[in-house]
């Protein structure tokens, strides 16, 4: 919803500015990013547009796309220091205070339980995800771009505060740091936040949602919950622990609300979740995760 907000305003404001960023051909735009950067970065410019998916240009214009280009260059960059460093994925903050969120973006090696570790780190420091596009690259990299904000509904601001997050990240994916509990500092530090202070004046239908129809190449699974500090960590960790990949992810939070689709694959085959009996484990442990009867989830 978010999106589309920004997208119908900068089309009002400038609707010939706005097809030019949205329409031109995909040669065009690189071009227009080669013309941005360094010419020593034409092959990491080609790598980037070479392995990511269609959908991420279609959606991102050339001033976005230089600035994941410069966040993978700070990647790189890590890799070839020695250490265990390379293993760390950098994080990009753009504080939006008249849209009331941060950017934050996120490179790095597509490691298991990245998602969750994130939220995690972010739900520890008491901060919302509003929304979220992660995106995998064909060469084993991400780029995962979260828009969160305070529990005021502020963006991201204080140097400390996205110290702390980076120290958290640090901690867990460096190697021989103790593993960092996440679920503990949730509960340490949770506090109420505007929308959940009171609850809201009409009831939330929660439900849990699979399908093998809805895409073409990923099990479908959808969520419709009650929004809270933690969701996304507890989602994105049983995912992990059931060997459930997400390719990508539509993750909005309205009103108290959390309406958030999934785009699974078997974390070794890559493939759709054909396998009722893990479907239906998926099924049954998201809605432990939320609370649901038996008769409020959904048959797969």
């Amino acid at each position: 919803m978010m999106q589309l907000h920004r997208r119908t305003a900068a089309f009002f404001q400038d609707q010939g500015k706005f097809r030019e960023e949205f329409t031109r051909p995909l040669e065009e735009t690189k071009a227009e990013v080669l013309s941005r950067l360094p010419a020593d970065w034409r092959d990491e410019v080609e790598a980037h547009f070479a392995t990511l998916p269609d959908r991420y240009f279609r959606h991102r214009g050339v001033t976005s796309i230089v600035r994941h280009m410069q966040l993978f260059h700070r990647f790189f960059e890590r890799v070839a220091e020695p250490g265990s460093g390379s293993l760390i994925p950098v994080l990009g903050w753009e504080a939006r205070p008249n849209e009331g969120y941060s950017l934050l973006e996120v490179a790095g090696w597509n490691r298991h339980h990245l998602l969750a570790k994130v939220a995690g780190a972010l739900a520890a420091r008491n901060l919302n995800i509003l929304s979220a596009d992660l995106y995998t690259r064909s060469d084993d990299l991400v780029l995962d771009i979260f828009r969160i904000c305070t529990a005021t509904f502020n963006p991201v601001t204080s140097p400390r505060e996205i110290e702390r997050i980076e120290k958290l990240l640090e901690q867990e994916f460096d190697i021989g740091e103790k593993e960092v509990n996440f679920r503990s500092l949730i509960e340490e530090r949770i506090a109420p936040s505007i929308t959940r202070e009171e609850a809201p004046n009409f009831d939330i239908p929660q439900r849990v949602y699979l399908s093998n129809d809805d895409h073409e190449s990923a099990t479908v699974l959808e969520i419709q919950a009650q929004d809270r500090i933690g969701l996304l960590y507890d989602v994105f960790t049983i995912l992990g622990k059931l060997d459930a990949e997400v390719l990508n992810a539509r993750i909005s939070t309205q009103a108290g609300a959390a309406i958030d689709r999934f785009y699974l694959v078997d974390s070794a085959t890559e493939q759709k979740i054909f396998d009722r009996d893990r479907l239906s484990g998926i099924e049954h442990a998201i809605g432990a995760c939320l609370k649901l009867s038996k008769t409020e989830l959904s048959q797969v």
